[in-house]
């Protein structure tokens, strides 16, 4: 009887120790199913933000390019019915911080002279009497562009030049604004 007591007893533990075993084998197992299955949650969150922040730049570039069309446009219509003003308000800010200099040259398109002379009263009003004031042609300046120089120095106003440089900074901030037109949500039938 002792005998089988001790054969009952061992093959107890060993059942006891496979259950265990097989236990802590099946726990690690579903361990690193989980950590599997986190790691790829991750994954996917990280390529679901990457896409999501693509789009939102995207978006962005896509926003940025139809401002600056738009931007573009309205400015031109706008110049065609005020050709003079962006000149005549960069004299303005010139004359307040002009002291000493008493000749002023400015130089427009050939077709703009006639209004300047004409405005010269008004934007010589208020302002220093010895004040002398010329108005060349200037072939070169696109309508609407022009030169104030000064025996101090000078100012250019270049619309062109000026539309290039944002038209740049806008192209290196957002290069390409293509991305957004694969949305098929943005595709017309």
């Amino acid at each position: 009887d002792e005998l089988d007591i001790r054969l009952a007893e061992r093959e107890a533990s060993g059942y006891a120790r496979g259950f265990d075993d097989g236990e802590k084998a099946k726990a690690a197992h579903i361990d690193a199913r989980i950590a599997d299955a986190i790691d790829r949650l991750a994954h996917s969150i990280d390529s679901l933000d990457a896409s999501i922040l693509a789009h939102r730049r995207a978006r962005e570039a896509a926003a940025a390019h139809l401002a600056f069309a738009f931007a573009r446009k309205l400015a031109g219509s706008l110049l065609k019915d005020h050709l003079t003003t962006p000149l005549e308000d960069a004299f303005r800010a010139l004359m307040a911080d002009l002291t000493s200099d008493d000749n002023i040259v400015i130089a427009v398109h050939p077709s703009l002279t006639a209004a300047f002379d004409s405005v010269l009263g008004r934007l010589l009003a208020g302002h220093r009497a010895g004040l002398k004031l010329s108005i060349v042609a200037d072939a070169s300046l696109a309508p609407g562009d022009g030169r104030i120089d000064w025996d101090g120095g000078g100012l250019v106003r270049d619309a062109a030049a000026l539309e290039h440089r944002l038209g740049d900074l806008i192209a290196r901030t957002y290069p390409d604004p293509s991305p957004i037109a694969e949305d098929p949500r943005h595709e017309h039938a």
